[in-house]
């Protein structure tokens, strides 16, 4: 079980390192994530996914000029 605990950086860094170290104790992702704060199983994945919602899609043909 995975759950959310301040940030995704955390969230990644237990996920691939295998370690279960402590939150960095600053922040890059400020409170960006803290709607997925405690959360786990569906309730983390639609608060995940209520975040990620509201995004603009484009084509990969596209992508260098988006990041110009």
């Amino acid at each position: 079980m995975i759950l959310i605990r301040g940030n995704l950086a955390t969230v990644s860094k237990v996920m691939f390192s295998g370690n279960d170290s402590p939150e960095p104790e600053t922040s890059v992702v400020g409170s960006y994530y803290d709607s997925a704060s405690g959360k786990s199983g569906s309730s983390l994945k639609s608060a995940l996914h209520e975040i990620i919602d509201d995004h603009t899609e484009i084509s990969y043909s596209n992508v260098w000029d988006a990041l110009k």
